[in-house]
């Protein structure tokens, strides 16, 4: 009974042990729920970490704002010169002209394709008719072709079916609100997934064919002006002077971090006066920001400030008009923030307008303005190109009027002549380093960087090499001196780069410490388990010790019981046999006679006897 009562008191005790740790277990848990929010919170502020530090040093494609100036201002001038190549006969030779004309009337469908392109563009169709504005007309479809075509749909990866793909992802990626994605970190993903694309092998097939695809549809609009002697020249020079050189363009705006796009005034209407829908207020505002042409004065630039009477506001009204846009603005936007920033406008959008100064000043001459530029083209070739003089009054004129009144060929003769008589005049003469051209510079100067209109180089006219890109010339003085000596652009590079390495070692710090706490949080979750079954082992032994205990004192019990109740059925038999029985005489064995006869005999007896 004892050992009974001492398993109890130990099952008991071990029954408050498990209570004990499962309470522990409860606690454990509450504190890896919180290690795990924690953990979690961490993991978000390294992703924010990683955010800033994309904000810091972003993608790049090392293709800079100048470059795409650059590349955007060629490709209008290669269109131009496109279009001057194949039109010039048909604007100069009549005889040419009128046969071509001719040659179209049997084939009416010809021309049909760019009426029904001008159709669709009602400002270059509103021009069709103004003096001497066919080539710009052309120039203007080109440039709305490859615009619609190629910057403003997916040009030549439809087989692919991937460049959509990533339009779709980069317009979800802009409208993620939990968490929202900076747009710096999606134009650097844009970036990046663009360039993998172009990279692509089957990229380079795709491409052909839609360069193919996109020279065949401009062919088609414009096939009236090939002639059938030089029918491959012509499908040649649509692929390498527009088609490919817009496609370069294309894939350097997707590559970039940066989001380049075009623009177009769409608050000006063709065919009217450009201020009517303006406050006057706005208006001169509006005329800064575009590149004016002047129709009347054979598209000389024009400028308000430039003009000699200034018009006011009230005559800008009644007597500018907008005749079509020439070609977009290019403008880029940089996402290095939150908000983003401002956008810079790259080139201008460039627009015909119609502007007669002689009307709005009062004047009414007897010679009309395409006299005025035949008149002062004949003088350019007869050798007075010093002395260009009005037809009208013999009074001479300015290099503004020259600009004004002057075919653009004209024009420029005229500047380089005078550029030349300039340099002539100027005692401070240099020779180019690297193409020994005479040129004119100011020798004061305290930097020598030159750019030379021949070799179109840059030099430096200080120490007649080419131009120290890292060094400006007083930094030069001291780097010929000592060639250990770093300029502050190089310091500035060596600056940028140990930014760099520090910015890719605090990240690789933060991947270890999220890494390091993961495994503690691991190893911690580990140890709280394996302490857990030890204890709920070591319970399920004493609980198995207690149950044998138990049965062994109950077997003991039973036998117990069991002996007791031999002993008293054993005693019971006893006291039976001293009352019924009688011992015998001889052997005292009990014996009972209970039938028969009164005497007894034993067999072992009696074989005795």
């Amino acid at each position: 009974m004892l050992s009974a009562c001492k398993a109890d008191q130990k099952y008991e005790q071990l029954r408050m042990d498990y209570e004990m740790l499962s309470e522990q277990h409860e606690q454990l848990k509450l504190v890896q729920e919180g290690l795990s929010n924690e953990k979690q919170a961490l993991k978000n502020a390294v992703k924010m970490r990683e955010s800033q530090i994309l904000i810091l040093r972003p993608y790049s494609t090392r293709y800079t704002r100048s470059e795409a100036q650059n590349d955007y201002r060629f490709l209008l001038n290669s269109i131009k010169d496109w279009v001057e190549e194949w039109t010039d006969k048909l604007t100069d030779n009549t005889d040419f002209s009128k046969h071509w004309m001719d040659s179209l009337n049997h084939f009416p469908q010809v021309i049909d394709r760019l009426r029904q392109f001008l159709g669709s563009n009602p400002d270059l169709a509103s021009a069709v008719g103004y003096v001497d504005s066919d080539q710009d007309i052309i120039f203007a479809c080109i440039v709305r072709f490859i615009n619609q075509r190629i910057f403003g749909a997916v040009p030549c990866s439809n087989s692919l079916h991937t460049s959509e793909v990533l339009q779709d992802i980069e317009n979800y990626m802009t409208l993620c609100t939990a968490p929202e994605l900076d747009p710096s970190a999606v134009f650097s993903w844009r970036g990046q997934a663009f360039h993998a694309l172009f990279s692509h092998p089957r990229y380079s097939e795709a491409r052909q064919k839609g360069i193919d695809t996109l020279s065949a549809d401009l062919i088609h609009i414009f096939g009236f002006l090939f002639r059938s002697s030089n029918n491959e020249e012509f499908v040649r020079s649509i692929s390498s002077k527009i088609i490919k050189p817009s496609l370069g363009i294309y894939e350097n705006f997707r590559r970039s971090n940066e989001e380049y796009y075009f623009e177009t005034a769409e608050c000006i209407k063709p065919g009217t006066r450009m201020s009517q829908d303006f406050p006057p207020g706005q208006l001169r505002e509006l005329l800064n920001d575009l590149d004016c042409r002047n129709a009347v004065r054979c598209n000389a630039v024009f400028r308000v400030e430039k003009l000699k009477a200034k018009p006011t506001d009230e005559e800008l009204r009644h007597h500018l008009y907008f005749i079509c846009s020439l070609n977009p603005a290019l403008k880029v936007r940089g996402h290095r923030s939150t908000y983003g920033q401002d956008p810079e406008t790259l080139l201008k959008e460039k627009v015909l307008v119609a502007w007669d100064p002689d009307k709005l000043q009062g004047r009414d001459p007897s010679v009309c303005l395409m006299c005025v530029a035949s008149f002062l083209e004949s003088q350019s070739k007869d050798g007075l190109m010093d002395r260009l003089s009005c037809p009208q009054c013999s009074e001479l004129l300015t290099y503004d009027d020259v600009q004004d009144f002057a075919t653009p060929d004209t024009f420029e003769r005229y500047k380089t002549h005078s550029i030349e008589q300039l340099i002539v005049k100027t005692h401070n003469l240099i020779w180019c380093a690297l193409c020994a051209t005479k040129m004119a510079h100011n020798m004061d100067a305290q930097q020598g960087i030159t750019l030379c209109l021949a070799c179109n180089r840059q030099f430096c006219s200080r120490h007649q090499v080419p131009w120290h890109t890292e060094f400006t010339c007083d930094e030069y003085d001291l780097f010929l001196n000592d060639p250990s000596f770093q300029s502050k652009a190089q310091l500035n590079a060596a600056k940028e780069e140990m930014h760099a390495l520090q910015d890719e070692q605090l990240q690789q710090l933060i991947k270890d410490a999220d890494d390091n706490f993961t495994l503690s949080l691991m190893n911690e979750r580990q140890a709280s388990q394996a302490r857990l079954e030890k204890k709920a082992h070591e319970l399920r032994l004493a609980q198995e010790k207690a149950a044998r205990e138990a049965q062994r004192q109950r077997e003991r019990d039973e036998a117990q019981r069991l002996l007791e109740r031999k002993r008293q059925e054993d005693q019971l038999s006893n006291d039976t046999i001293h009352r019924v029985m009688k011992p015998c005489p001889n052997c005292r064995v009990p014996i009972d006679k209970n039938l028969g006869w009164q005497t007894m005999s034993f067999r072992f007896l009696l074989e005795i006897g």
